[in-house]
């Protein structure tokens, strides 16, 4: 099931998404997140960027990043989009269920 996208202005409305896609994103980074602050935020936005144009690095973000509303903003959608991707998973019965063990 394909989930609404999450909205946030940043340079212009964007749309975010939490998801195998941003997962992957988020894994290929080389310095990954560790701790909570500004670059965790910029990582995680980044990642669940649909349409990334503009945003070649989540250290390209960083100006959307600058004041409190602006982080406040850019956390909610983080959680709101998180959210939406566990209550999904949650509706679909688990549909990441563990295989069955082998009987011998």
């Amino acid at each position: 099931m394909l989930l609404t996208p999450v909205k946030l202005t940043l340079d212009r409305p964007r749309e975010l998404r939490w998801g195998p896609r941003a997962r992957v994103r988020l894994d290929s980074l080389p310095r990954r997140p560790q701790r909570r602050g500004q670059y965790q935020i910029a990582a995680l936005l980044w990642a669940m960027l649909l349409d990334d144009e503009g945003f070649p690095l989540p250290e390209d973000l960083g100006d959307y990043l600058q004041t409190v509303e602006q982080i406040k903003a850019a956390g909610d959608a983080i959680l709101a989009a998180q959210q939406q991707a566990e209550d999904s998973e949650k509706n679909a019965g688990g549909s990441t269920q563990k295989p069955a063990p082998a009987s011998s």
